[in-house]
């Protein structure tokens, strides 16, 4: 390509989360040329030169670090003129000084063809623990209210804002980080004793786009439910469109060797929060892929009443509407903000659905008996201030008798697992909710139960399982 050295990244910085840049080198600590101290909470940053947002678009990047070549995840780029302002998180590293070199890459043909690497960065990593909280310790014990002991256990480690975990009944364990990357793992091997992911093969979704760098992207993973037999694998998350505006899409993938491939995109167009995009996807009983979406920032719902955004969506597996959908749509649910999670009582069947109604009220819309569209929402609870609901689910299994049936929050900023206590004789009430493992867990992004009965839990910086103290 003729143009490639219009695509090389020039000046490489270190920047702080939440804050600005700085120059590299402007904090040397004593004892030679170590370079900027960090702590694997930074971002990359640089100034990426480009003709306009669509040729941005077919850019990747890749750090050198120490001279290995290391893909770059989570990369967000901002402004509207060139060049433009990007970020990614920082790529794995061993605690000490190394050297970063960035370059950047196009498929011309077919062929990679990469620029010429930056000026080197020399940093220090004083602790090898990317994202917003350290990790957590490799266990931990709680009582709960009721006497249940529990133990949290770390049983991955070295992975970076894990927004989805999905089991296959054939015994794997997808992994998915915010930024598109999957781990596909046999889920009797991770283990504590083995849990760094640091080094292990992953597969990713290279149209991923974060609109900022700590939202939107991954959102959720689900398989389907012959995936033993189909090895298809749903994902929702968010790209780039043409204006540089985030928007929602649902794509189904082909799982073959503990990777992804044939891509086929089921829904798109739905415009998504720059904040916060919110969404889930998950099968219901009835073999159909239910989807829900945020509305986009849009406060005013029925008015986009031909709209999927800030709705609930019963499918078939290939995206087509369910021939018994009342009146022909896919529609369950609608007048929806920005809905977390959602999941079904093993008992009674009833939806419970999380939602964010307002920028200071979070609540649980119940909808009994079938999912189709038709039923009606028969319960809605306000959950504790400060939860910051970002998914749910149900305890199943035999493993915590006492906990069946109860339902568990993911608390993101609350940096906690919020437990709703369920009346056993009426599932439809809540008798009680305590906080679990709070500021131990870290800020706990997905929740799902296992199929050995546990909890598991996707945070910034692991994967964690929940089982009897």
């Amino acid at each position: 390509m003729s143009r490639l050295g219009y695509f090389l990244a020039v000046g490489l910085m270190v920047s702080a989360c939440g804050g600005s840049g700085s120059p590299p080198g402007s904090s040397n600590p004593p004892g030679g040329n170590q370079g900027e101290r960090i702590s694997g909470n930074e971002r990359l940053g640089w100034a990426q030169p480009a003709g306009s947002r669509d040729e941005l678009a077919a850019v990747r990047f890749v750090a050198y670090v120490d001279g290995s070549r290391v893909e770059l995840n989570g990369v967000a780029c901002t402004g509207n003129d060139s060049p433009f302002d990007c970020t990614s998180r920082m790529p794995s590293m061993s605690p000490g000084t190394h050297t970063i070199e960035l370059a950047s890459y196009v498929m011309d043909d077919g062929r990679l063809v990469e620029s010429g690497r930056s000026e080197g960065l020399r940093v220090t990593l004083v602790s090898a623990t990317p994202g917003g909280d350290p990790p957590p310790a490799s266990s931990s014990q709680q009582v709960t209210s009721d006497g249940v002991a529990l133990r949290l256990d770390a049983i991955a480690t070295g992975v970076h804002a894990v927004t989805a975990l999905a089991f296959s009944k054939d015994g794997l364990l997808f992994i998915g980080e915010r930024g598109g990357r999957i781990f596909i793992e046999t889920a009797a091997q991770i283990t504590p004793a083995s849990a760094s992911r640091a080094n292990a093969p992953t597969t990713e979704l290279s149209d991923v786009h974060l609109p900022s760098p700590d939202a939107g992207g991954l959102l959720a993973l689900a398989l389907d439910p012959g995936f033993e037999r189909t090895r298809l694998v749903y994902a929702l998350y968010t790209v780039e469109a043409g204006d540089g505006s985030a928007r929602f899409r649902v794509a189904r993938f082909r799982e073959a060797n503990r990777d992804l491939g044939e891509r086929a995109v089921l829904l798109e167009t739905l415009v998504a929060s720059q904040e916060r995009p919110a969404g889930a996807l998950a099968f219901g009983a009835d073999a159909k892929l239910f989807v829900t979406f945020g509305d986009g920032g849009d406060g005013s719902p029925p008015v986009r009443s031909a709209s999927y955004s800030g709705k609930l969506l019963r499918l078939n597996t290939d995206g087509t509407t369910p021939a018994d959908q009342p009146g022909a749509t896919p529609i369950v649910e609608s007048d929806l903000r920005s809905p977390r999670g959602f999941d079904w009582h093993p008992g009674s069947g009833a939806l419970w659905l999380a939602d964010r109604l307002t920028a200071d009220t979070e609540a649980l819309r119940v909808r009994a008996g079938s999912s189709r569209s038709g039923t009606a929402v028969r319960a809605v609870y306000a959950l504790p201030s400060g939860t910051d609901a970002s998914a749910v689910a149900f305890a199943t299994g035999a493993l915590m008798p006492v906990m069946h049936g109860d339902l568990f929050v993911a608390s993101r900023e609350g940096r906690h697992l919020l437990r709703l206590r369920i009346d056993r004789r009426d599932a439809m009430r809540v008798i009680g909710t305590e906080r679990l493992f709070a500021d131990v867990a870290g800020r706990v992004n997905t929740v799902v139960s296992g199929p050995d009965g546990a909890l598991y839990l996707g945070t910034d910086t692991a994967v964690l399982r929940i089982g009897p103290g």
